[in-house]
């Protein structure tokens, strides 16, 4: 994950951001995944003194996050200045069997990177006797942090369950893979290391603000139900439209006051050079080819303005965090700027900015 950004540059984020909670990790744990000897990046999490964490997975080449807290387990996604939101992923539907957790511990043990841990056996049973395969994993009973509810958590998501009832097993997990496998095919964690990174996020709200979403969705479905017994197509057409546009958060007009900073590119944050492909040429070198102008304020404008445009092109990936609202925000921000200084410009730089943007690709 990329350095995390200071508490210095969220201080000019206040105004519309005042409810995040800052969450402050300190511990940075990376487990390796092994399978038939061959050895690959797996999961990240980052660790709060709270037993909050942050999960970074790969999936497709692309960062996957998950928030884990005593209120359970949220798909997000990370912004450039850290700040997390809810996925829209999470409002998949959900087995609606309940599912039972049990733990059997064994005699056997196992040190990782100096730590001893004791083995167990995990099974989850569906309601309805569906059987599932053990996991054996390694765990550090006398740790301070107990990840098991993001093993829960994650599988949950996997298995598509609505309920883990009975989770109450708690420790550090350090090694895991299915019961007949666990020999050469795992996961374990590879590195321990100190961090300061933070995040910004309200669990709770987010939680709500989905529930809302898919009371949303439910009460779509039953109109649309209701709307297919109707013999008119022209009828049905609109609530078919509505429900394939079930919810567009409201609209708040922030734009006016928008604070620009450096920082705060999706495209800085940007890990494989697949993606570069989607985005014009000029966004993987706009520092360098900014023209240089005697109006101060004008290059960081320019710079604020082309990044922004770049971000909404990166947009385009499933797996993007650019929140679509604040980077139009910013776009239109820095239209104003340029509507306002038109005419105050000397001519040399508005010849620059003039011939720049006309030829960007």
């Amino acid at each position: 994950m990329k350095k995390f950004v200071s508490i210095c540059f969220f201080s000019s984020f206040i105004l519309g951001f005042a409810q995040q909670k800052k969450i402050s990790f300190v511990k940075e744990f990376d487990y390796q995944q092994v399978e038939k000897k061959s050895v690959s990046e797996g999961i990240k999490i980052y660790a709060s003194k709270s037993n909050e964490f942050l999960s970074k997975i790969i999936v497709n080449s692309s960062p996957a996050y998950f928030f884990t807290d005593i209120l359970g387990t949220s798909s997000v996604n990370l912004d450039a200045r850290n700040y997390l939101a809810s996925s829209d992923s999470d409002l998949s539907d959900f087995d609606k069997n309940g599912y039972t957790f049990s733990a059997k511990k064994l005699t056997t043990k196992e040190n990782i990177l100096g730590i001893p841990c004791t083995h167990y056996l995990i099974n989850y049973m569906a309601d309805d006797k569906t059987p599932t395969q053990n996991l054996k994993v390694c765990i550090d009973e006398k740790s301070t942090y107990n990840n098991i509810n993001i093993l829960n958590g994650l599988l949950a998501r996997y298995l598509g369950i609505a309920e883990i009832k009975n989770a109450n097993l708690k420790g550090f997990i350090l090694k895991a893979g299915l019961e007949n496998k666990y020999d050469t095919e795992y996961f374990v964690l590879s590195s321990i290391q100190d961090t300061k990174d933070v995040v910004f996020f309200d669990h709770k709200k987010a939680i709500a603000d989905l529930q809302k979403k898919q009371d949303s969705i439910k009460r779509t479905q039953k109109e649309v139900y209701i709307e297919k017994q109707l013999p008119n197509d022209s009828v049905k057409a609109p609530m078919y439209g509505y429900y394939n546009n079930y919810y567009v958060p409201e609209y708040i007009s922030e734009y006016k006051k928008s604070v620009i900073n450096k920082e705060n590119l999706a495209i800085n944050n940007i890990s494989s050079e697949l993606m570069w492909k989607g985005l014009p040429n000029h966004c993987r070198n706009i520092d360098k080819n900014l023209p240089e102008f005697k109006n101060s304020e004008l290059k960081g404008h320019l710079k604020n303005y082309v990044g922004q445009v770049c971000d909404m092109y990166l947009k385009r990936s499933p797996n993007s965090s650019v929140n679509v609202k604040e980077t139009l925000d910013q776009i239109r921000y820095e239209v104003l700027y340029f509507n306002e200084i038109q005419g105050k410009l000397d001519q040399a730089d508005q010849k620059k900015l003039n011939n720049y943007l006309q030829n960007l690709d």
